[in-house]
């Protein structure tokens, strides 16, 4: 966005999911509503019966899992892998898919180990629990919903997540509270907040990227 501060790929990871109407050509892009319709209008997928919506086309290309549907999202690496987390049912919560995290740490192998994480709009905490998983020192949750951060705390809690905390307040709050560096920064606001560019800017002018 041309309003949103350049930031280093060293200092932060900015996480945008399904950008809705995009095209990709890659097998193993993210899926859109544009590429649903496309698979739609081939005369073999046709005949071998097309995805009928766009949440059964996540879960046939395997975007979204079974667990996700059901409530309950895995860890996909590290010491963790394979704990389940529990996900409670609020409106606009979108857990990060397992497809999309294993992508994400995978690009970001190199910086987790030892890193302070900050999880911004932490929503599941699922990113912020999977960098624990993998060798991040520290994780710092952000999340305002009461029903979100008392599910997120139960989580950690079971998974006995050394190092981590969850602040109970919005994440434009958080960033106007005293600033501590952190390596790496994911940030991944809801979509119809229009956060990106002022949480951006909060980020990168409040002393929280190291």
């Amino acid at each position: 966005h041309a309003n949103t501060p350049i930031l280093t790929p060293r200092k932060i990871a900015v996480l945008a999911i399904f950008r809705i109407g995009a095209s990709g050509a890659c097998p193993d892009a993210p899926p859109t509503i544009k590429r649903f319709r496309a698979c739609r209008g081939q005369p073999a997928m046709a005949r071998r019966g097309a995805p009928k919506s766009f949440e059964a086309f996540l879960h046939a290309g395997g975007w979204v899992g079974e667990s996700c549907m059901s409530g309950r999202i895995r860890i996909v690496g590290g010491s963790l892998r394979n704990s389940r987390l529990d996900v409670p049912e609020l409106p606009g919560l979108r857990p990060t898919p397992e497809r999309v995290r294993e992508t994400l740490f995978n690009w970001l192998a190199p910086m987790i180990e030892g890193a302070r994480v900050l999880d911004l709009c932490a929503g599941t905490g699922a990113l912020g629990i999977e960098a624990l998983s993998r060798g991040a020192a520290a994780a710092t949750f952000v999340e305002p919903d009461a029903r979100a951060v008392r599910a997120l705390r139960d989580n950690l809690a079971r998974l006995k997540a050394a190092g981590s905390e969850v602040a109970a307040t919005d994440a434009l709050g958080f960033l106007r509270g005293a600033a501590r560096p952190f390596d790496l920064v994911f940030l991944d606001p809801p979509f119809a907040a229009n956060l990106w560019s002022a949480l951006a800017q909060g980020l990168e002018q409040g002393g929280w990227l190291a």
